[in-house]
């Protein structure tokens, strides 16, 4: 592992309050080994863990040999074919950017980079500092595959990373960035300070423009938020966003004066021709509060239609459940240009509930159309599973309209993954497992209760596909993919 980066071991979306949490419980062990990096690590296909009902979970050694295998996006073509995202380390610590396929029917897609099924970053990595991840993933208009995230250089900083595919599970080395098919950012960073990575992505369809966005370090060890553009052909678009330069770097103060900021979502608004990024910002008295901005394609706060005159929308001060710290991890576009948000909010007694927030295309709460008359809603306090400690990763739309949001829930013993659905008025959508949300129906597919659902996709079947990680015996961390019917009944 590039020394100085052990910090950010398979971090996204995973902030301070969700590491605490599970090593207070004593569940996070690292699978970390030695030896030599083996190559017939990232050929062979891996096969599955039988279970009842069927569901895919990685192999305990990983893609890549490691023991250390996550899924952070998904996505489904039209041909209902799936691809996962996320990262996989060989057994020397390096870490892998890593994307595969599979069938309708779950099963690993020999064609795809055949006969592997999958394709990996190279042992050095994008950068040459083996260590890469790819965080966020779409599937543009020409049925090519956008993956974003970091890598790492051989000095140990970490830069941005995109990259596009073909459906063969090439580089797109003709059209994208020739003759590369990828793009890093600039080994200083965005803000300075050597480590950019990116977190989420998106696509204006009508101008096939690409947006990527995160986190960057400023020179001063503080953190601002970044949002890059590129053409489709992988240039920098500097004539139009951020003009000259292609890119809009948050203030060193940050949004709510506390010069740390996070940027964990990313949606283009298609009926306002604008960007909306989600996260959270510190306002350095001890407060997290949820961050929602929209920009306009040429990269200016939209000051005058959100939440004019800043362009933004705070959460409150003390938090909605009133523990100081709160945090989008996912973001939507509603009819309307409404955006709905999705995330965490610490609570009176140190736990965590699920948040969700919907606000107007003004950048207000929506008070009048989600759980009104609040326009927010808080998971209950003692969590979906019992153990006062939950919080939403993912956010989709189903066909209906209604919000699917996943994640983790904790009981007396663990973390288990979280599926919940809910109508457009913010009531449980009870036609999913007759109350609205399933925290259990992972336990079967291994040995353990100790998996979250960083994404999740719904496909034109309405049907849930849901990925993330488990940790098998605490010993091994394995990708998951699972998929459920609308009705919380999963299929593979």
């Amino acid at each position: 592992m590039v020394p100085g980066l052990s910090s950010i071991f398979d971090r996204q979306k995973f902030k301070h309050f969700f590491i605490f949490r599970v090593l207070l419980l004593g569940l996070l062990v690292l699978p970390i080994g030695c030896g030599k990096y083996d190559p017939s690590a990232v050929t062979a296909a891996p096969s599955p863990i039988p279970a009842s009902p069927a569901c895919y979970v990685g192999t305990f050694t990983g893609l890549a040999g490691g023991h250390a295998d996550r899924v952070n996006a998904i996505a489904v073509d039209a041909g209902g074919n799936i691809y996962v995202a996320g990262s996989t380390f060989d057994s020397a610590n390096h870490r892998y950017a890593f994307l595969s396929r599979y069938t309708g029917a779950g099963i690993l897609d020999a064609s795809f980079n055949a006969p592997n099924g999958f394709v990996t970053s190279a042992p050095s990595g994008f950068s040459g500092g083996s260590f890469d991840s790819f965080n966020s993933l779409k599937i543009d208009g020409a049925g090519k595959l956008l993956l974003a995230g970091s890598s790492a250089d051989s000095s140990g900083r970490l830069r941005s990373l995109i990259a596009r595919y073909l459906s063969t599970g090439a580089l797109d080395t003709a059209a994208f960035n020739a003759p590369s098919g990828y793009l890093t950012g600039a080994p200083s960073g965005y803000g300075g300070g050597g480590k950019d990575d990116v977190t989420s992505l998106a696509i204006d369809p009508g101008t096939t423009t690409i947006y990527t966005g995160g986190n960057t370090k400023n020179l001063g060890g503080t953190q601002s938020i970044f949002i890059n553009s590129f053409t489709n052909g992988g240039v920098i678009n500097s004539a139009g966003f951020g003009a000259p330069s292609g890119y809009v770097v948050g203030a060193p103060s940050g949004f709510a004066g506390g010069s740390f900021d996070s940027l964990n979502a990313l949606a283009w608004d298609p009926g306002s021709n604008k960007l909306v990024a989600a996260g959270n910002s510190n306002n350095g008295g001890g407060s997290y509060l949820t961050l929602a901005a929209r920009y306009t394609s040429a990269g200016a706060l939209d000051t005058p239609g959100f939440n004019a005159p800043s362009g933004y929308h705070l959460g409150p001060l003390a938090g909605f459940g009133t523990g100081q710290f709160d945090q989008f991890n996912a973001a939507v576009i509603l009819p309307g240009s409404k955006i709905l948000a999705a995330g965490f909010s610490r609570n009176a007694l140190n736990g965590n509930q699920t948040l969700l927030v919907q606000l107007t295309s003004a950048g207000v709460l929506d008070t009048a159309a989600f759980n009104s008359p609040q326009g927010f809603l808080l998971g209950p306090s003692a969590g979906f599973a019992g153990g006062g400690s939950d919080f939403f990763s993912a956010l989709a739309l189903d066909i209906g309209g209604n919000y699917v949001a996943t994640g983790s829930s904790a009981d007396n013993a663990g973390f288990r993954g979280l599926v919940t659905r809910y109508l457009p008025s913010g009531a449980a959508d009870v036609s999913l497992n007759a109350s609205g949300s399933l925290v259990s129906a992972l336990n079967t597919c291994v040995n353990t209760d100790r998996n979250s659902l960083n994404s999740v996709y719904v496909d034109s079947a309405n049907r849930l596909v849901v990925g993330g990680s488990v940790f098998h015996n605490s010993a091994y961390q394995q990708s998951l993919l699972v998929r459920f019917q609308s009705s919380g009944v999963r299929d593979f």
